[in-house]
């Protein structure tokens, strides 16, 4: 029967499209604080074009679950122990597609169950639900807040001066706290209303219930908090009020994010709308002026290069040729892993410098990258043995025979290519770690030392690599020294170009940004820190080196002030800087000091 035309699975797959379609929307994530009471419209917790393409993936996925559960065909019933005589051959489609729904129970398919919820958690993750949620309370949190004029100027009196007098006080004090929330709530109230703020008020109405609870909670805290403006709190009263105020901000925050989330078309218009509401929202973006692919390209094509002349003194060219191609992509992409994937953890707050866990995760990426680099090398280059491999291995399976020499060509060298994931783990792992740390670092015994670190690491693990594959090909006693000194030597050589290039071109990019958007927010982080730390020399040191103890930014700020998630703490971090700075007459004999240690330098 021919499964994918017949009626049985034609049926069998609208089973699955229809579920998926409505099951979708059923969430998938634990109950938090930060979501709303009821979850079931879903759709709102995302950008608006996302929840199309998000349900669109996750139907697919199912489809081909289906379709692989269908190929697999009924000996998959003796595997999971049912038996196979309740599901008729020609019916077998249908039968899976209603085994996956649920419409026909089974005790031993509950793993079913376990693998589509978490498919359908990860596709809710990869559209940022409900991590885009948090994020956005967090960024509102942390930003600085001045409700534009036009919302103020419909707050009623004295309710407006009380306003404008708690927003004028330390963020860190009752009243401001306080003042920013009754702002925020007045804002939300203006809409519709002909105020400056353009919300659809619709995107907000599944949530009225929680926007309710919210003004129930700001009716209690009023009555709590209105006395402290005309006598003074004990501290411990005053503590917690703050907890509760915070606590409600919170609320407000995620609030605001529901809706305004469903009514935004990209994060740029979401963040706009933000800054609309008074909230002074760094315009950046994970990718503003970190050009990756400058980053690494010189390097891949450098690769390339000495690979090619390193392999051509004992190999033919196209032997060279193929394996300069695959060490710069192998190595190359290697790189962009490490420096995609660390951007990526950065903005999502989970990067911690030489964190087993994060760089385990950039391993796994970069080993598998490197292993399908081999392989697809290996099938251009030897495309009609690879093309002959996979007609032997198709038929010779169909018919249920012994595979043949010839069949077994392919996945013999896909393999025992696998040892060579340590290479690019390695490799990733390395230079990851080399990152972090002062940017200021461009000095040439830093390169060397980068680049020996690189080299040594990545040499040994070739080796490594192709003592495994020896084995893996023709056993423990295949190896030879020779090859072992040739592979050492070409990932020495690799290692040491990529580690002298590399980490030197990610720190520069730092320091002298390429994007004007990233180079002006720099300037005026430097010029900040220049008057307040007490000269160019110290806020040079406090911009392009990682805090110490300090584990709310992981990285230099100089960094930092490139990702939505850090830039307004690093404001933060300035203002306790320039609190805890030395006093007046300390700070002119530093400054005389590093006045008289340039003079030195500029005189030797």
């Amino acid at each position: 029967m021919n499964v994918p035309t017949s009626i049985p699975f034609i049926l069998g797959l609208l089973v699955i499209v229809f579920y998926a379609w409505g099951r979708f929307d059923e969430p998938s994530f634990p109950k938090e604080e930060t979501l709303p009471s009821a979850v079931v419209p879903l759709r709102y917790l995302f950008l608006r074009p996302a929840y199309a393409r998000a349900r669109l993936w996750y139907v697919v996925i199912s489809a081909t679950l289906f379709f692989v559960l269908v190929l697999a065909g009924q000996p998959i019933l003796t595997a999971l122990g049912i038996s196979a005589a309740s599901f008729p051959p020609e019916a077998w489609p249908l039968s899976v597609a209603l085994l996956l729904v649920g419409v026909v129970p089974n005790p031993n398919m509950k793993w079913i169950n376990t693998v589509e919820e978490r498919m359908r958690r990860a596709v809710h993750a990869w559209f940022l639900v409900p991590n885009g949620v948090k994020e956005a309370i967090a960024v509102m949190d942390d930003a600085a807040y001045a409700p534009p004029a036009g919302q103020l100027d419909m707050v009623r009196e004295p309710l407006r001066s009380r306003i404008r007098e708690g927003l004028a006080q330390p963020r860190n004090t009752l009243h401001y706290r306080w003042a920013r929330a009754v702002m925020l709530i007045e804002s939300i109230d203006q809409m519709g209303d002909g105020g400056s703020i353009s919300l659809i008020r619709p995107n907000f109405e599944p949530f009225q219930d929680d926007f309710m609870a919210i003004r129930q909670t700001y009716k209690v805290l009023r009555s709590d908090i209105e006395p402290s403006f005309t006598a003074p709190l004990t501290d411990e009263v005053e503590s917690s009020l703050k907890e509760a105020v915070d606590k409600l901000l919170r609320r407000i925050y995620a609030y605001i994010s529901w809706g305004v989330r469903h009514q935004s078309i990209s994060d740029s218009v979401f963040f706009d709308t933000l800054v609309h509401f008074g909230f002074r929202v760094p315009a950046v973006d994970i990718d503003t002026g970190r050009r990756l692919f400058d980053l690494v390209f010189p390097a891949f094509l450098l690769v390339i290069v000495l690979v090619f002349l390193y392999t051509l003194a004992s190999d033919p060219i196209p032997q060279a040729l193929s394996s300069a191609l695959a060490a710069g992509l192998m190595y190359g992409g290697s790189a962009w892993i490490a420096l995609h994937y660390r951007g990526r953890r950065i903005d999502e707050t989970t990067w911690q410098p030489r964190s087993p866990r994060c760089l385990a995760s950039i391993a796994i990426r970069a080993g598998l990258m490197t292993w399908g680099v081999i392989v697809l090398v290996t099938v251009i280059f030897s495309f009609p043995q690879a093309l002959n491999s996979l007609k032997a291995l198709w038929v010779e399976t169909i018919r249920m025979e012994g595979l043949s020499e010839t069949a077994l060509w392919l996945p013999t060298r896909i393999g025992t290519a696998l040892p060579w994931l340590l290479a690019g783990a390695t490799f990733s792992v390395l230079l990851t770690w080399r990152l972090d740390g002062d940017l200021q670092r461009l000095e040439w015994l830093y390169r060397l030392r980068d680049a020996s670190t690189l080299a040594a690491g990545l040499g040994l693990a070739a080796a490594f690599a192709e003592l495994l594959q020896a084995g893996l090909s023709a056993g423990s006693n295949s190896w030879s020294t020779i090859l072992l000194l040739k592979q050492f030597g070409v990932a020495f050589v690799i290692g040491f170009a990529m580690g002298f290039t590399v980490p030197a071109a990610f720190r520069r990019d730092m320091m002298k940004p390429p994007g004007s958007q990233a180079r002006f927010a720099l300037r005026d982080l430097l010029a900040s820190a220049k008057q307040r730390l007490g000269g160019d020399a110290g806020a040079k040191r406090w911009a392009f080196t990682p805090p110490e103890d300090d584990t709310r930014i992981p990285i230099t700020p100089a960094e930092a002030i490139r990702y939505r998630s850090y830039a307004t703490s690093v404001w933060t971090l300035l203002d306790e800087a320039a609190a805890a700075k030395p006093t007046a007459l300390s700070l002119g004999l530093e400054a005389s000091v590093v006045a008289v240690v340039e003079g030195g330098r500029r005189a030797s």
